[in-house]
Formats: structure tokens, C-alpha cells, sequence
């Protein structure tokens, strides 16, 4: 007679984290902020300095629910919950991959900025760029690279700074080769750019040919 097999506490809540991801995936975004809420409260009350899978975890929904206040556009929410992570990394101290997250100082900041993103502050960017250093990021962690430098480019686009935009756009393909093809946002920026460019650079035309928006 076999004992049935039960998940793991760590298990059940990685899983929970992979159920948000999977719900904001699919569009589901009231039952992922919904998820990530319920989730995040659980675990940030199980958090301590000797359990970094379960801060990290509990960082990584405050996150993921601070992107969707941003969304949309409650400001005050997100910044609350944007904090709330922060305080979540004085558990761990350092940029960190624990149970895959990515979560730590650094992500952090860059959350930050991608939620003024998504409330449409390219200012309020910028001037969280400032205190971000993508390089102290754990090997591996492109996604998030990449991110920062999306989060840039759109700032600077709408700064009306082009140069400074086409150079982080560059960044971006840099760190992730596919992001100009497969990315919403970085064809959308191109596209702007090569819009209201009078003559556009070599350096965006060969970027808009590798995004197949140019033949």
C-alpha cells in the first residue's frame, strides 16, 4: 500500500505564483490580481530572513500586483504594494533568484519604473532609471534586463528624446535577440519612431527590418 503523494508547502507555493503568472498570461487580470493579493498576504506572513523562497515569492505577487494597480491607473495602490516588496527585501539584502523570481532590490526598482510605465510618467522613469543597475542582476536574468530597457526607450520616446530611444531599444535586442519581433511594445516604439522620423537613422531602419516591420 503506496501513501497518495501530497505537494510540498514550497511546492504548493511556487505553485500559486505560476497560477498568477498564468491567469495575467491569459488576460485574466481581476482574477490575477485577485490571486496574487489572497497569495501574497499568506506568505508575507510566513516570510522570514531563513525561509528566502518564501520572501521571494511573496515579493515576486506584490509585484506582479503592483503591475496591474498601475494598469489600472490607481496610482496610490500601486506605489503601496511597490513598497510593500521593498520592504520585503530587507529579508534577503541582495539581488537574488530564489525559487525563480528574479526577486530582489534591483527587480524591484525595475517594477517600479514599469509602473509609472503603465501609467503613462516617462519622467517619474527616468528618474527611477537612475537608481537601477541592471548588471547587479544574477546571471540569466535577460527578461528583466530587457525589461529596464523597453521601460527606457518608451520614456525617452515620449520625452521625445529618439536617439536615447533607439539606443535602448538596441539594449533591449542586445540582452534579448527576440523582443523587437515577438514584443508589443518595442514594435509599437519603433514604429512611433519611425513615424515622425524625417529621416530616419540606419540604426532604426535595420532595426525595423530585424522586427519585420520593414521589408
Amino acid at each position: 500500500h503506496t501513501r497518495p503523494w501530497r505537494p510540498t508547502p514550497s511546492l504548493l507555493k511556487v505553485a500559486a505564483y505560476q497560477v498568477v503568472c498564468a491567469l495575467l498570461e491569459d488576460e485574466q487580470v481581476d482574477q490575477a490580481e485577485s490571486a496574487a493579493i489572497s497569495s501574497a498576504e499568506r506568505l508575507t506572513g510566513q516570510a522570514t530572513s531563513d525561509a528566502p523562497d518564501t520572501v521571494s515569492l511573496a515579493g515576486a505577487l506584490w509585484l506582479i500586483a503592483s503591475v496591474i494597480a498601475a494598469r489600472k491607473s490607481d496610482r496610490s495602490t500601486a506605489i503601496d504594494r511597490l513598497n510593500t516588496a521593498e520592504q520585503l527585501t530587507g529579508l534577503i539584502g541582495h539581488d537574488a533568484n530564489h525559487a525563480w523570481t528574479a526577486f530582489g532590490p534591483t527587480n524591484v526598482r525595475i517594477h517600479r519604473a514599469s509602473c509609472f510605465a503603465e501609467l503613462g510618467d516617462p519622467y517619474a522613469v527616468l528618474s527611477v532609471a537612475t537608481e537601477v543597475d541592471v548588471g547587479a542582476l544574477p546571471e540569466g536574468l535577460n527578461g528583466r534586463r530587457s525589461r529596464m530597457h523597453l521601460d527606457l526607450a518608451w520614456a525617452q520616446t515620449q520625452a521625445r528624446n529618439d536617439m536615447e530611444a533607439i539606443l535602448h531599444l538596441q539594449q533591449a535586442e542586445q540582452v534579448a535577440p527576440e523582443v523587437l519581433r515577438y514584443d508589443r511594445v518595442a514594435r509599437g516604439l519603433v514604429r512611433e519612431l519611425l513615424r515622425r522620423a524625417r529621416r530616419p537613422r540606419p540604426a532604426l531602419n535595420l532595426m525595423a527590418t530585424r522586427a519585420g516591420i520593414l521589408s
